[in-house]
């Protein structure tokens, strides 16, 4: 894989309280707090494409998680990295 780069600005639509939600995968430290993404928007992306992109939204919409910034940023950027994007810079 050749090293890409990549500029993301991601926009994330989620319930507030997942206490009760009904998450594809929950990676939640506390099943009882945290969010449920319902939505997530890639813009600002130069050399990717379309369904590079869906794969990454896929993996997050639908899957709970703790209501952390910095934890879902991190969680981007490794999706982006797993496909060979090593300098994919995230700002949530």
């Amino acid at each position: 894989m050749r090293n890409r780069w990549v500029r993301l600005f991601c926009g994330l639509a989620c319930m507030i309280s997942a206490a009760r939600a009904q998450c594809g995968k929950d990676n939640r430290d506390d099943p009882k707090a945290g969010i449920l993404v319902t939505d997530f928007m890639i813009t600002g992306t130069q050399t990717i494409s379309a369904p590079e992109l869906a794969s990454v939204t896929s993996e997050l919409i639908g899957n709970c998680f703790n209501d952390d910034s910095e934890e879902m940023g991190e969680r981007t950027r490794l999706l982006f990295q797993n496909r060979g994007y090593f300098a994919a810079e995230v700002k949530v």
